[in-house]
C-alpha cells in the first residue's frame, strides 16, 4: 500500500524547503555504520517509510541502502550526482545527473523513465502530490515541469544556468538563476514576478509559512522578500551563499556563508547570532523537532548548536563534508562525506515519554553513581532568552540499571501553583531519590529536553501551552 507519508521526502524536508523536520534531538552523537561508495558524497538523501536511504554519489551511481546500512541496489547513470533526490507517495524517486538526465526509477531501482535536458542536473527536484507535478532545474538554463509518467508539461527559459533547487507556495513556484534573477512563476508556467539582485544565485529559497522567500547569493547577500515579490530586507556576509536557510519554530532564520559563519536572523533581518566553524560552510543546516541545528563544515566537523546558537556538541570525520544531513523520527541522522561514505549518526541519550513517570533519559552509568548526590533543574525561555518559569524534578537512579527516572514535583513561576500530581508506581527499594533545591543563578551550558504530551501533570501541560521546549542542566552538589 501506498504509505500516508515518506520520513525525508526531498532536499530540506518540504515544498517550503524550510530544513525543519518533527523529529527528535540527537543530544550525542556515535556512528553506528557507514557504507563506501567509490566518489565523494555531495548530494542529500530521502527516507522513504520503511527507513532507507537513496542518495547519489561522484562516482555515477545512486544508491539505496537500507537502515542497517546494507546496499538494496544501486543505479549507473552516466556522470556523477551533485543533484539531491526526491520520493514520491508511490515509492518512485527523482534526480538529476552530470550526463544531463533527469531520472525517475521505483523503489526497487529499475528505470521508470528518464528525460534528457540540454545540460547537467544540479538542481534538486520538487514533487507536488497534489497536481503530480515535478519541477527541477537545468544547467542549460531551463526549468522543467514534467508529470510522474515523465511527459514534459513545460519548460520555462531563463538566461543563465539553474543550480537553485525550486521551491513551492500557495500555487507558485520560486527560484534563481545565475543570470542573476529571481523568479515566482505559477505552476502553469505564467511569469508571477523576477527581480534582479544582479548576482548569480546557487542558493535554493526558502519559504516561512507565512510566504516569506528566503536566499543568497554568490557575493555575500541574504535577501528576504516577500511573496508578492517586494523586497524586505537585505543582510551581508563576507563569503559566498550556496547553501539554503532553514526557518525555525519561532520563524527565525538559520543560514551558512563560506566565511565559515553560521547565522540566525529574526524575520525582520536583525543578527540574533552567528557561530563560527574552522572552514567554509557549503552545507545547509537542518532542524529537528526542537529548533536544534545540524550543519557541516569544510573542516571535518559536523555541529549541533540549539536555537540560541551555543554548542551542543560536534562530531569529526575524515575529510570535508559538502552533502547537506537529513534525519528520521528514531534518533538517526545520515549524512555524506567527501571519502565516499555514507555515515548512519544516532544518540546515546533518548528521552522516552511514559503516562505515569513522565521521561526517561538514558545515561552513562559512569557518568553518577548510586548515592550520588545531584540535582537537575528544567527552565523555559521565551524567544529573548528570559525564563518563563522554572522546574524542579525529583531524580531517581535505578541501581540494577543506571538509567535515572525524574519527573515534575513542583513549579516555580508567577502565581506559585502547585503541580505535584504524579505518583511512583515502582519498588521504592530499588531506587535512591534525591530531593533537589532551587539554584538561583541560570547556569550557561545545557542540554535540550522535550516535556512530551505524554506526561499526565495536567497543570504543567497547561502552563507549557504552545511552549514545548524545555532545558535542563544536571550539575553534581559536590562543585557547589
Amino acid at each position: 500500500p501506498t504509505p500516508e507519508f515518506q520520513i525525508w521526502r526531498m532536499f530540506q524536508f518540504d515544498e517550503r524547503r524550510s530544513g525543519k523536520c518533527p523529529y527528535p534531538s540527537l543530544l550525542n552523537a556515535v556512528v553506528q555504520w557507514s557504507y563506501k561508495t567509490g566518489g565523494a558524497i555531495k548530494t542529500s538523501f530521502v527516507i522513504d517509510n520503511y527507513s532507507n536511504i537513496y542518495f547519489g554519489s561522484n562516482d555515477t551511481y545512486f544508491y539505496s541502502i537500507s537502515q542497517s546500512g546494507n546496499l538494496n541496489w544501486r543505479y549507473k547513470t552516466g556522470g556523477k550526482i551533485l543533484s539531491s533526490p526526491a520520493i514520491d507517495l508511490d515509492g518512485n524517486i527523482y534526480f538529476g545527473s552530470y550526463d544531463y538526465y533527469f531520472y525517475c526509477l521505483d523503489s526497487e531501482g529499475n528505470l521508470k523513465w528518464r528525460f534528457r535536458t540540454g545540460n547537467s542536473i544540479l538542481s534538486s527536484p520538487i514533487i507536488l502530490e497534489d497536481n503530480g507535478l515535478i519541477f527541477v532545474g537545468s544547467m542549460d538554463n531551463y526549468l522543467y515541469c514534467f508529470d510522474k509518467n515523465g511527459n514534459l508539461v513545460y519548460r520555462y527559459k531563463t538566461d543563465g544556468p539553474i543550480v537553485s533547487s525550486p521551491s513551492y507556495f500557495n500555487n507558485s513556484i520560486y527560484f534563481g538563476s545565475y543570470d542573476g534573477n529571481f523568479y515566482s512563476i505559477d505552476i502553469n508556467g505564467e511569469t508571477n514576478w523576477i527581480y534582479n539582485i544582479g548576482n548569480r544565485i546557487s542558493s535554493s529559497p526558502a519559504i516561512s509559512k507565512e510566504g516569506d522567500i528566503y536566499f543568497g547569493d554568490e557575493n555575500g547577500f541574504f535577501y528576504a522578500f516577500s511573496k508578492e515579490g517586494s523586497l524586505k530586507w537585505t543582510f551581508k556576509t563576507n563569503g559566498t551563499i550556496s547553501s539554503t536557510a532553514a526557518i525555525n519554530s519561532s520563524g527565525s532564520i538559520v543560514f551558512s556563508s563560506q566565511d565559515k559563519y553560521l547565522y540566525c536572523l529574526s524575520p525582520e533581518g536583525e543578527l540574533i547570532w552567528s557561530f563560527q566553524t574552522g572552514k567554509k560552510i557549503t552545507t545547509s543546516p537542518i532542524l529537528d523537532g526542537w529548533d536544534n541545528i545540524y550543519i557541516a563544515s569544510n573542516d571535518n566537523y559536523l555541529y549541533a548548536i540549539n536555537k540560541r546558537g551555543q554548542l551542543l556538541w560536534k562530531k569529526q570525520f575524515p575529510l570535508s563534508i559538502n552533502a547537506t544531513a537529513a534525519m528520521d523520527n528514531n534518533y538517526n541522522l545520515y549524512l555524506g562525506c567527501d571519502d565516499g561514505r555514507l555515515y548512519s549518526i544516532t544518540t546515546t541519550i533518548k528521552p522516552t515519554p511514559t503516562p505515569e513517570l513522565g521521561v526517561l533519559l538514558k545515561m552513562p552509568k559512569t557518568q553518577y553513581h548510586p548515592g550520588d548526590s545531584f540535582w537537575l533543574k528544567v527552565f523555559t525561555f521565551n524567544f529573548t532568552g528570559s525564563i518563563l518559569y522554572q522546574v524542579n524534578l525529583f531524580v531517581i537512579l535505578d541501581v540494577n540499571t543506571g538509567d535515572y527516572w525524574f519527573w515534575p514535583s513542583w513549579c516555580h513561576y508567577p502565581g506559585e501553583i502547585d503541580c505535584r500530581s504524579l505518583n511512583l508506581n515502582k519498588n521504592i527499594n530499588e531506587y535512591v531519590i534525591i530531593d533537589p533545591f532551587i539554584m538561583p543563578e541560570l547556569e550557561s551550558s545545557y542540554i535540550n529536553l522535550k516535556f512530551w504530551s505524554a506526561l499526565t501533570n495536567k497543570a504543567i501541560t497547561t502552563i507549557l501551552g504552545d511552549i514545548s521546549y524545555v532545558e535542563f542542566s544536571i550539575f553534581n552538589s559536590y562543585d557547589y
